[in-house]
C-alpha cells in the first residue's frame, strides 16, 4: 500500500459504489479479503492499493471502480514524459546489453 494525502478517483468512485450499494465498510473489507481499517484508508485517499488489489477491487465492483483510477495525475504525467525505446537511435550498448 502506498500513503498519500490525496483522494484518487479510484477512492472516490470506491466510497460512492459502498455507499450507493449500502455496504458496510466491513463486508467490504471482508469481500476484498483486506481489514476493515485498510477499506477505509483506501476510501478516504489516505493510502492507495497495491496493483493486484485494485484490479480485485474493479473485479469485485463490476467494473465500476477501474483498476488505473488509482493513478494520481502527477504519476499519469510521469508516464507520459518518458520517451519511448526506438532501436535507430539507441547507443549500441542499448542494442546489445553490453554496457
Amino acid at each position: 500500500m502506498t500513503f498519500v494525502q490525496k483522494a484518487s478517483k479510484g477512492s472516490k468512485a470506491l466510497a460512492a459504489f459502498v455507499r450507493k450499494n449500502k455496504i458496510g465498510p466491513r463486508p467490504a473489507a471482508r469481500a476484498l479479503d483486506v481489514a476493515h481499517p485498510t477499506l477505509i484508508a483506501w476510501m478516504e485517499g489516505w493510502k492507495r492499493p497495491q496493483a493486484h488489489r485494485r484490479q480485485a477491487i474493479e473485479r469485485w465492483t463490476g467494473g465500476e471502480v477501474k483498476a488505473d483510477w488509482w493513478i494520481l495525475a502527477e504519476e499519469r504525467q510521469d508516464v507520459k514524459d518518458v520517451v519511448p525505446f526506438e532501436p535507430e537511435s539507441a547507443p549500441e550498448s542499448a542494442k546489445t546489453g553490453t554496457g
